[in-house]
């Protein structure tokens, strides 16, 4: 989940842990949880809680994953 001031949090148990940094969308798969910076920038990880986020070349406004390793993005023009 992102809140209203871009930060991800993930539910652990019954209660959300905040995740260090600032986001503005996020998209999770088997393999990596992938994530936007504000200015679109793109992040992945394997681990939120432990491990730091790689940065992935490119810039979207909008990203999604699936369970089969697949992730596609919506630049800022609207095309993938």
């Amino acid at each position: 989940m992102i809140d209203i001031n871009n930060h991800l949090a993930y539910l652990d148990g019954d209660s959300w842990k905040m995740v260090a940094g600032d986001f503005k969308d996020v998209a999770v798969g088997n393999e990596f949880v992938w994530a936007l910076k504000p200015n679109g920038d793109i992040y992945r990880t394997r681990d939120v809680w432990s491990v730091g986020w790689e940065r992935v070349e490119g810039n979207k406004k909008q990203i999604d994953s699936t369970d089969e390793g697949f992730v596609w993005g919506l630049s800022s023009s609207g095309s993938m």
